[in-house]
């Protein structure tokens, strides 16, 4: 392989790197990641929106949001439908352009070293392609990954400019074209003005010599004062100008989301220099010791680079400093230090592999450009050349292994976790498919609770995008001050309730002391539950009206357990004829109980044999146990008694038995609580 062309082995060798990238980023596409993620969701009602009403210039939902991916996401939302897969599939085909782009822009950058720019090229672009973070990130609906690609393309377009005729002004047009759409990305874009500051102060001190950099031997200085400053200025300014004017006018927007996660805003906490310093270490840390700990970014903790490839970056990163005054070398440094900066001003959490995505594909060309340097050296010690693509066979070698290492903690450990499933709202995903089998019915009502600590506006918007029903569904907020009064609105004339209850994640403490199933119970029947990963489905026939107050029907009580909690009213009742009892209990905390209690509520046969009974721990409004009551706090407890069906009639007799849960031991009786008769 001689000069810089491309041979039939190297275009051979970057189609098998660009085979394996798209095998990594579409390998079981349509369940992994599994679920679909809040943000995901969002981007997916904002192309629904696109589909109605046309493109937007920004988003303002979700704390605001460029617009190239969602604009896009519309095309494949109305090509595939409300699926997840049509929402990952243009962030996944892109990145596979942004593989590409990855190894023109090196070849174009290191044109001077001849063979030796293809193989950097070339091991950068294997790097990128099989990369566990890259591959982690590739695969969501973010508008992140269009950044990268964007980039890439504007440095290619630029440096081709100024390594192609002087007299040429359409390269840096299209160049400064490029420019501007990477403003339209992704929030760390609007960094891009501190680049060419710091480029520009670091080649007034430095001077590189690469005399094709950025515009003929003059310095990024210089060429602004040439007039092929002027063409590639004035199309990037026109590219961008009609978001910057929207950003004038909406500067909450602009500033909203950026400034609430860096050091400046509430993330930041009292001592925001150590918070910065805090980011700072850990940002550096990703690259080979400590990675991103979010389970929806990567396998949590894992460093973008294993320890070999780690030792080729810091090879890599001490060649560039070595030819500091060469322009490819000086560029890609303060690529890498001015991009990384949003990673490092964001104190909310760090690493986050998202925030960072700007430093792509210029992290990768440092271990290939740190193989490049040893394999030069290896052959001036055996006083041979370094030719051909045997010359990068070592190094392409370790890319299979790395390859191989992704493609197993990312499909065969990450996948199978737990954690994964809700970290991707799994949960709310499978309850929308399962909603689109049984939504054809429009006398059912879905029922998703939620906890009252969440916004009283919740929506799962996982759950909004995916289904498709004709079934009407609400997210219920389960505070019991509010939720007796307004649920019989909810459910209206429905026949038949289905109540998601959660296993985990966001929704998995929506409703621990079961007040919606309780209310469900007492105007209907159960009829049927079934069991799934993320959740549990009760279905209720609706046969009566819904009691819209906890305590119908209260009667008084003086019964006391310890010196500690006295019951002050209690309301029960039996079902008809089904074999099932209801209770509700009222409670004041007299002082801070001693530990934590369960309650358990007998029932006894007029015979005084037992028939049924429930237990259930003590739980405050707030859902904290007895041990965090405080005197005075009012208290309910309310059970549902399922015991055999078709009861005796009688008056059956209820037994009151507070107990501490860890070792049994009875606080105190009341008994007999009271009667209910059953006829």
């Amino acid at each position: 392989m001689g000069g810089d062309a491309l041979t039939t082995t190297v275009r051979a060798l970057l189609v098998v790197v660009l085979l394996a990238a798209a095998f990594l980023r579409f390998w079981d596409f349509t369940t992994t990641p599994p679920g679909l993620h809040y943000d995901e969701a969002y981007n997916g009602l904002d192309a629904l929106d696109v589909l109605a009403t046309g493109p937007k210039l920004f988003f303002e939902g979700n704390t605001g949001r460029e617009p190239s991916l969602n604009n896009l996401l519309a095309l494949s939302v109305a090509l595939f439908g409300r699926e997840s897969y049509a929402l990952r599939l243009p962030a996944a085909a892109l990145s596979l352009l942004t593989v590409a782009a990855s190894f023109a822009l090196a070849r174009i950058m290191f044109r001077p070293l001849g063979s030796g720019a293809i193989r950097i090229g070339l091991v950068a672009a294997a790097l990128l392609a099989v990369s566990h973070w890259q591959v982690d990130i590739n695969r969501l609906s973010l508008r992140v990954n269009t950044l990268p690609l964007v980039l890439t393309v504007a440095f290619f377009l630029l440096w081709r400019a100024a390594r192609g005729r002087p007299d040429r002004v359409v390269p840096f047009l299209a160049a400064g074209a490029a420019f501007g759409l990477v403003g339209y990305t992704y929030i760390s874009a609007r960094i891009l003005p501190a680049f060419a500051l710091v480029l520009g102060a670091a080649e007034l001190v430095l001077r590189p010599r690469d005399a094709a950099w950025p515009a003929f031997g003059k310095g990024w200085l210089g060429w602004m004062r040439s007039w092929r400053f002027w063409p590639w200025l004035g199309a990037a300014t026109v590219v961008i100008l009609p978001l910057a004017v929207y950003y004038a006018f909406h500067l909450d927007l602009f500033l909203g989301r950026a400034t609430y996660v860096s050091a400046l805003g509430p993330s930041g906490g009292g001592d925001r220099l150590a918070a910065l310093w805090d980011s700072f270490v850990y940002n550096l840390a990703m690259f080979g010791q400590e990675g991103d700990w979010n389970w929806r970014h990567n396998v949590p903790g894992k460093p973008v680079f294993a320890p070999p490839l780690f030792a080729l970056f810091l090879v890599g990163l001490g060649v560039c400093l070595v030819r500091l005054r060469r322009g490819p070398y000086l560029h890609l440094l303060v690529w890498t230090a001015v991009l990384l900066l949003p990673g490092i001003v964001a104190t909310d959490e760090y690493p986050h592999y998202t925030r960072v995505m700007g430093i792509v594909p210029a992290v990768f060309l440092f271990p290939s450009i740190g193989g490049e340097a040893i394999v030069q050296g290896v052959a001036r010690l055996l006083r041979r050349q370094a030719t051909g693509v045997l010359a990068a066979a070592p190094l392409l070698t370790l890319v299979v292994w790395n390859g191989w290492t992704t493609y197993h903690d990312y499909f065969a450990l990450w996948r199978a976790e737990d954690d994964v499933y809700f970290a991707f709202h799994g949960e709310a995903a499978d309850a929308a498919r399962l909603m689109n089998r049984l939504g054809d019915d429009p006398s059912r009502v879905f029922l998703l609770p939620y906890n009252f600590r969440l916004a009283p506006d919740f929506r799962a918007r996982t759950v909004d995008f995916l289904y498709t029903g004709r079934a009407p569904y609400h997210f219920v907020r389960v505070e019991e001050a509010s939720l007796p009064g307004g649920l019989p609105g909810i459910v209206g004339e429905a026949r038949e309730a289905v109540l998601f209850e959660w296993k985990g994640g966001e929704l998995g403490d929506a409703d621990p002391k079961g007040l919606t199933a309780f209310l469900l119970a007492r105007g209907g029947e159960p009829i049927g539950e079934e069991d799934f990963a993320g959740f549990r489905v009760r279905h209720f026939r609706l046969d009566r009206p819904l009691p819209d107050t906890l305590f119908f029907g209260e009667r008084s009580s003086d019964a006391r357990f310890g010196d500690w909690l006295a019951l002050r009213g209690w309301a029960a009742g039996p079902e008809p004829s089904d074999g099932r009892f209801w209770a509700v209990l009222r409670w004041e905390t007299l002082a801070r109980p001693p530990g934590d209690y369960s309650v358990s509520l007998q029932v006894l046969q007029p015979d005084g044999t037992p028939y049924a009974q429930s237990d259930r721990p003590l739980l405050s409004n707030d859902l904290f146990p007895t041990s965090r009551w405080t005197p005075g706090l009012p208290v309910a407890t309310y059970l549902t008694i399922n015991g055999p069906p078709r009861p005796p009639p009688g008056a059956y007799r209820l037994r009151l038995v507070v107990y501490e849960l860890a070792s049994g031991r009875v606080a105190g009786t009341a008994d007999p609580l009271g009667t209910l008769a059953v006829r």
